[in-house]
């Protein structure tokens, strides 16, 4: 089931992970418990990270890929399966892999200090007054600004972008003119139209509709759910592994890869004039 925020698909990251669930095979030879390499009937759509299940009834296991060959895979067993020839098919991956999409979804929205990267047609937003005449709205590009509220008082539109009033560029609204101490209208030689400082004193109402969920968005969801996915559940807390003859294996020890950092600070919101 995909939420309403989800920044990627479950096609998209299966193929990143040119997994499949097409697998449908067998095992001729009985497996032993612990790190075993198989050699299956197919290879057809057995790749490196992907799960299966092995064997039927009471020895039923679900195994990951953790390397492949043209002919085989290894995988660590917890249970011997003795009974030829073994099942092997795709496990239940799709209800995995759709939490982990979630899940980092939240996680870039939240490290981006934003809520949704969805359409939303309609925005309420209450601000602190930051004391000058422009302050960015949170949400972009905005389509329409429905109404503007300082210390509860309405402020009109500008009609033409330079008469008094508000007008807006799509990422900001801005003050033009001056108005009377008081806020109670808009008047010429008046003092100048401020967004007075103040707490939740400035209110927004405006429509946004980013048009597409921009590519780099997509790429780190898939990136942070592949980590997850194929790292995460052999190498957690694990900074390096030593492999004999061959050398080693170092891993990402940070929260998220540096391509997928970048992208939170390219997209997060910043509150310069709170």
């Amino acid at each position: 089931m995909s939420d309403v925020n989800d920044l990627a698909t479950l096609l998209e990251i299966k193929q990143w992970l040119s997994i499949s669930n097409n697998v449908n095979t067998s095992i001729a030879a009985a497996i032993a418990p612990g790190t075993q390499t198989v050699t299956p009937a197919s290879m057809a759509n057995i790749v490196p990270g992907y799960l299966l299940t092995v064997d039927i009834g009471a020895a039923q296991e679900e195994v990951q890929v953790l390397t492949t060959t043209g002919t085989t895979f290894t995988a660590a067993f917890a249970n011997s399966h003795l009974t030829l020839p073994i099942p092997v098919t795709a496990a239940a991956t799709d209800a995995v892999l759709a939490r982990l999409i979630t899940s980092s979804s939240y996680y870039l929205l939240a490290k981006m200090s934003r809520t949704t990267f969805n359409p939303v047609l309609n925005y309420n937003e209450v601000r602190n007054g930051n004391g000058g005449q422009r302050m960015a709205l949170r949400f972009w590009p905005v389509t329409a600004v429905n109404s503007v509220t300082v210390d509860g008082i309405s402020v009109p539109k500008s009609p033409d972008g330079v008469q008094a009033g508000w007008s807006s560029d799509g990422v900001s609204v801005f003050l033009i003119g001056s108005f009377n101490i008081g806020f109670p209208r808009f008047a010429p030689g008046a003092s100048p139209g401020l967004f007075r400082s103040g707490f939740q004193n400035v209110q927004f109402n405006y429509n946004y509709n980013p048009p597409v969920l921009p590519p780099d968005v997509v790429q780190a969801c898939v990136e942070l759910v592949s980590l997850k996915q194929v790292v995460g559940r052999q190498k957690i807390g694990l900074k390096s592994e030593a492999l004999t003859g061959i050398g080693t294996n170092s891993y990402i020890t940070g929260a998220v890869p540096d391509s997928v950092q970048a992208v939170i600070d390219k997209y997060k919101i910043r509150y310069l004039f709170e």
